[in-house]
């Protein structure tokens, strides 16, 4: 129904020597028009969708935005120590896997940090009780 995509990887750990200072983050939510154009789809469940979708960006923005404003602090002590940078996508990929096991308690638990008030009403319109 919708996917969220970024270029953070390529900008926060390119495969060539340092750069000077990061290059631009390009990121956006993707839906598929057939989730607009479906007049039964009640408007709580594109809401869930868009929710989750905004908790992976959230996420990318943990690591992204400290990167930029202190780029040469970022490389010199995650980059260039070897391992650190591969724990680094190691615990992105963990917080994506979390988040995607649709329609569990994992998912609704990230919405809910977010959006409080709201997230288990979107949650239940869109998958039902975890």
């Amino acid at each position: 129904m919708a996917y969220y995509r970024s270029n953070a990887s390529e900008v926060l750990w390119p495969q060539e020597s340092e750069p000077a200072g990061p290059a631009a983050l390009l990121a956006g939510i993707v839906v598929r028009r057939e989730a607009l154009e479906d007049q039964d789809v009640e408007y709580n469940r594109l809401e869930c969708v868009l929710a989750h979708e905004l908790v992976h960006a959230f996420h990318a923005m943990r690591f992204v935005v400290p990167a930029f404003l202190n780029w040469h602090s970022f490389w010199r002590k995650v980059l260039t120590e070897g391992t650190s940078c591969d724990i680094l996508a190691s615990n992105d990929e963990s917080r994506r896997l979390f988040l995607d096991r649709y329609g569990h308690e994992n998912e609704l638990a990230e919405i809910m940090t977010f959006w409080p008030s709201q997230g288990r009403k979107w949650f239940e319109a869109f998958h039902g009780q975890p």
